[in-house]
C-alpha cells in the first residue's frame, strides 16, 4: 500500500511543512481506568483536507488524515502521584482498509524549554511535522508525551535528561492509550515502536532498557530508533566542563537545574556560580524559549559552574553530581530489541561518537540486532530531517515483518 517513495516524500514534508485547521472538544472524563484520566479531541482532517494544503508531489503521498487527542494520564514522580499529557494522533481513514495493520509508536521530543512547544500545545499538522509523517503517511498510531513538567505537569518542572522519569512517562502513556483504544474500539494490534530524537533519543532509549528489564511480560517492542541522544551524559559532561566554551549553555544548564531538584545530595548552588545561580529556576520554569535563556547565560564554562564543581567532577570519586550523572548514563547494556543508532557524523552539539560509543559497547555485551546509522550533517537540528524519514520507512518494513 505504501509507496517506495515515502523516504523522499517524508522528507520533504519535514523540510517544508503542511497546514490545516480545526477545533477542540470538551474534555471526556473516564472514571474506571488505571491509567487514563481525560482525552480530548483537539483537531480533525480527513486525507483530503490534508491533501489539500499540499504542493501536489507530496498530496499524492498521503494516505490519511490526522485526528489529534490530548490524552491526560496518571503517572508517578519521585514516589508521588501525578497527572501527565500527551498528544495522540490516528491515521483517519484506516478504518477502511480491511485488516489495516494498526501499529503504534511512541516518539520522544527533543528538548524543548517552552512549554508552548510540546505536542498537546503544538498539535496542528503545521506543527507536529513526527505526527503527520508517522501517522498520514506512515499509517502508525503516533504517541508523543509532553514529558513529566510540561502539559498537564507544568508546576512539577520538567525532569531533563533523567531516564527513570522519562521512561515512566513515556511507558505510562501508552499504557492509558491502551485504556483508550479498548474504550473507544480502536483496533489496534500488539506492534510497538519507540523513536526519539535528542533528548527524545536518550528518553527512547531509557523507555527501552525499562521496559526489557521490568516491563518484558506487557510489552514486546517490535523496534526501536533512538537518534542523536547523549547516552553517555557522563563523557557529554566530561567534554563541556574540560572546554572553556559551551556549545549552547541551556543544554547544561538545564541538567544542573535538573540535577539539583531531583537530588536531595546536589544544590544549584554547589553546580552554578552566583551570578547565575539565582537565575535558573525562573529561566528554566517552562516560560522561556532556548534563545531567551541563552541570552541570559554565559558560554564561559568556568563563568558558569564553580571551579569546585569542575574540580571535583574530575578529581572526587565520591561527588554528588558526577555519580548521579553516571546513574544515568545509558551507553553500557546489553539491548535485545532490533535497533537502529540514527545520527550524523558531524553534529556540533551532541557528539557522533556518544552514538558510536553506544553501538560498540552492546555489540562488545553480546547485543546482536543493533546497527549504527550514520547520516552526513553538521546541524544537530536540520538532521532531525534526514532521520525521520529513514525510521517511518525502516518501522514500515518492521511492521510488515521483513
Amino acid at each position: 500500500m505504501f509507496k517506495k517513495s515515502l523516504l523522499v516524500t517524508v522528507l520533504s514534508f519535514f523540510l517544508v511543512g503542511c497546514g490545516g485547521s480545526g477545533g477542540t472538544t470538551s474534555p471526556n472524563e473516564v472514571q474506571s481506568n488505571q491509567f487514563l484520566v481525560n482525552w480530548e479531541l483537539l483537531v480533525e482532517m480527513d486525507a483530503q483536507k490534508l491533501k489539500d494544503t499540499l504542493p501536489p508531489q507530496q498530496a499524492a503521498f498521503v494516505q490519511f488524515g490526522y485526528k489529534a487527542y490530548k490524552i491526560s494520564y496518571n503517572t508517578t514522580y519521585q514516589g508521588q502521584k501525578i497527572v501527565a499529557s500527551g498528544l495522540l494522533v490516528l491515521p483517519l481513514g484506516y478504518e477502511a482498509i480491511e485488516n489495516f495493520p494498526l501499529a503504534t509508536v511512541c516518539d520522544a521530543h527533543g528538548t524543548e524549554f517552552t512549554n508552548a512547544n510540546v505536542p498537546t500545545n503544538a498539535f496542528m499538522p503545521t506543527q507536529n511535522g513526527v505526527g503527520v509523517a508517522f501517522s498520514s503517511m506512515g499509517g502508525f498510531v503516533t504517541l508523543q508525551p509532553d514529558y513529566i513538567g510540561f502539559g498537564d505537569s507544568l508546576e512539577t518542572r520538567h525532569p531533563y535528561m533523567l531516564k527513570d522519569p522519562l521512561s515512566d512517562g513515556s511507558i505510562d502513556m501508552i499504557q492509558a492509550f491502551k485504556e483508550f483504544a479498548a474504550q473507544n474500539g480502536i483496533p489496534i494490534n500488539t506492534q510497538l515502536f519507540l523513536s526519539g530524537y535528542s533528548e527524545g533519543g536518550y528518553a527512547t532509549m531509557a523507555t527501552l532498557k525499562e521496559i526489557e528489564t521490568n516491563y518484558s511480560d506487557t510489552f514486546k517492542i517490535t523496534a526501536v530508533a533512538p537518534m542523536a541522544a547523549p547516552y553517555n551524559i557522563d563523557r557529554m559532561a566530561q567534554g563541556v566542563l574540560s572546554t572553556p566554551t559551551m556549545v549552547y549553555s541551556p543544554f547544561m544548564g538545564f541538567v544542573a537545574f535538573s540535577y539539583a531538584r531531583y537530588y536531595d545530595d546536589i544544590t544549584i548552588e554547589q553546580l552554578i556560580t552566583p551570578t547565575y545561580a539565582p537565575s535558573i529556576p525562573t529561566l528554566f520554569s517552562g516560560s522561556f524559549t532556548g534563545e531567551e535563556i541563552y541570552k541570559q547565560l554565559t558560554s564561559n564554562t568556568q563563568e558558569f559552574f564553580t571551579l569546585t564543581q569542575i574540580n571535583d567532577y574530575f578529581d572526587n570519586p565520591q561527588d554528588s553530581f558526577k555519580q548521579a550523572i553516571a546513574e544515568n548514563s545509558l551507553h553500557d547494556w546489553k539491548p535485545t530489541t532490533p535497533m537502529r543508532l540514527y545520527h550524523c557524523d558531524e553534529d556540533p552539539v551532541i557528539p557522533f561518537a556518544l552514538s558510536q560509543e553506544a553501538y560498540d559497547n552492546f555489540v562488545a555485551n553480546g547485543a546482536t540486532n543493533v546497527e549504527l546509522m550514520t547520516l552526513n550533517g553538521d546541524d544537530h537540528s536540520a538532521c532531525a530531517a534526514l532521520a525521520y524519514p529513514q525510521v517511518v520507512q525502516w518501522f514500515d518494513v518492521k511492521r510488515r515483518g521483513q
